[in-house]
């Protein structure tokens, strides 16, 4: 999934259209490229002209459209990627978004790899991963943050790579009210994904395994 984030930092309303084909959301706000390993552009699925809904971002505003990269890219394999995000002059405020700060990601890593395990862990079970290394499950917390903000949920426990020593580590995640609770992150070169939780008691994760 490509979260695409538009931040209205000026003073006047942001009128976009939203539209039912991904090809088209992304070219009516920004330039989107998809480049293999071996540095080839890939090509993206065309778009195919519908009526768009008018929508509106007020004024210090955001909006966030969440966009299958799938439906951009059909029968994408699995492999490493870099991509690249910018705002063009003739986008739909491209200009005031340049003045306040716009955006642009030149180049950003991103790594399709299948599912390796999907499982529930307990509170203070382990859990034995692909490759040999372990996952203890300590628990779970939440940090203090100012009103009005969203409390990241810290997942804690212990991974232990094969034939090494264990590591402890606190992760934030932030799944979002009202949305479902999957959340991609880290320990070290291990990626999981969070899926449903029963806070302080157990969680569903899918390891992706070693991503370097």
């Amino acid at each position: 999934m490509l979260n695409l984030i538009v931040y209205n930092r000026t003073a006047e309303p942001f009128h976009y259209q939203e539209h039912r084909s991904a090809p088209c959301q992304i070219a009516s706000l920004i330039s989107f490229t998809m480049r293999s390993a071996a540095g080839k552009t890939l090509p993206m699925a065309k778009c195919v002209p519908s009526p768009g809904v008018d929508r509106t971002v007020a004024a210090g505003a955001n909006v966030e459209l969440a966009i299958p990269l799938a439906e951009l890219y059909p029968g994408l394999a699995h492999g490493s990627y870099d991509i690249a995000a910018f705002w063009l002059p003739e986008k739909p405020g491209a200009a005031a978004a340049g003045r306040e700060g716009g955006f642009s990601q030149p180049g950003h890593p991103l790594t399709i790899r299948p599912v390796m395990r999907s499982f529930v862990v307990k509170r203070g079970e382990t859990v034995q991963l692909a490759g040999g290394a372990t996952l203890t499950f300590a628990g779970h917390s939440h940090k203090h943050v100012e009103e009005g903000s969203v409390s990241p949920l810290i997942i804690e426990g212990t991974l232990t790579p094969a034939g090494g020593k264990p590591d402890t580590f606190y992760v934030h995640v932030k799944p979002e009210v009202g949305k479902p609770a999957t959340h991609v992150f880290a320990v070290g070169d291990h990626y999981f994904e969070l899926g449903e939780y029963e806070y302080g008691a157990s969680m569903h994760l899918a390891y992706f395994g070693l991503v370097r």
